[in-house]
């Protein structure tokens, strides 16, 4: 399985059109919010000082969220050039178990998607610098790496489950093109999950990486958070907060951070699990 892991790795990031590619659908998050979202928002909070602050902090948390699900996904592609050459019969005639063979994809572009996803990070903390925001501090921003490490595993699995299903690349890169964009909605960033109507707030907060989203949210924006709603009603601070996807309510119940971790690690064991059936079900049709 380690053999398999490091040489999908390698593969990837030999390929700068791929890795590049990866990050367009978060880079598409960038250009959205600092032409067209960024103003409106900002125009909706002027009850708040540094509304500058806290909505940069918001944009960027969302922006490293999508990227933890567009860079897995990217990763997967090679999965679909390796049934269409025939390697992954390859590896079926090989000593390799179905979870190694799973394992190996999965942890391959889970490794993609964290150091990706750091990538964005780093990038995220420069714009904020320069937009007048603060640095995160240590405690913070390991409090931020602990959370990409739970997103992007739980969006390896999700994605290999997925792509596992589909044998071409035509097929893949319809499927790419479509959770590209559908990841920011689901995330909460295209559109404030708050003013979705109560159906697609359901939506939005059954999907697991939105829950990612939240941690990353109320890690990133304390501090302008902490500022800026220090003068404000306590209702407002809470609306605020759902409207942003920051806090997420299921009926009457508030989920807090341990549900969000364990609906994260959930997510992961589940869709393994369910990868590596299809998996043996695939190998004995070989």
């Amino acid at each position: 399985m380690n053999v398999l892991l490091v040489r999908n790795c390698k593969i990837f990031f030999r390929n700068k059109k791929g890795v590049f590619s990866s990050l367009i659908a978060a880079l598409v998050v960038i250009v959205l919010y600092v032409f067209f979202l960024g103003d409106n928002m900002k125009k909706s909070l002027v009850e708040l000082e540094n509304a500058d602050h806290i909505i940069d902090a918001w944009i960027m948390s969302g922006f490293i969220s999508v990227a933890s699900m567009t860079t897995t996904l990217g990763a997967m592609g090679l999965m679909i050039r390796d049934k269409e050459n025939g390697c992954i019969k390859d590896f079926f005639c090989s000593p390799l178990k179905e979870w190694q063979i799973a394992g190996g994809y999965v942890l391959s572009s889970y490794i993609v998607g964290v150091l990706m996803s750091i990538f964005t990070l780093i990038a995220a903390e420069i714009y904020i610098v320069c937009r007048g925001g603060e640095l995160l501090d240590l405690l913070s921003m390991a409090m931020v790496l602990g959370v990409i490490l739970l997103t992007v595993l739980a969006s390896s699995a999700m994605m290999y489950l997925l792509i596992s299903l589909f044998s071409h690349s035509d097929t893949y890169s319809t499927v790419s093109s479509v959770i590209a964009p559908l990841s920011g909605f689901l995330t909460g960033i295209y559109i404030p999950v708050g003013t979705l109507p109560e159906g697609l707030q359901t939506v939005v907060k059954c999907f697991p990486i939105s829950h990612g989203a939240a941690l990353m949210r109320q890690v990133m924006m304390k501090e302008p958070m902490d500022a800026g709603l220090s003068k404000v009603s306590g209702e407002f601070a809470v609306d605020f907060k759902e409207t942003l996807g920051i806090t997420m309510t299921l009926g009457s119940h508030q989920d807090n951070v341990w549900i969000h971790i364990g609906i994260l690690l959930i997510t992961a064991v589940i869709f393994f699990g369910l990868s590596v059936l299809i998996l043996k079900y695939k190998k004995r049709e070989q």
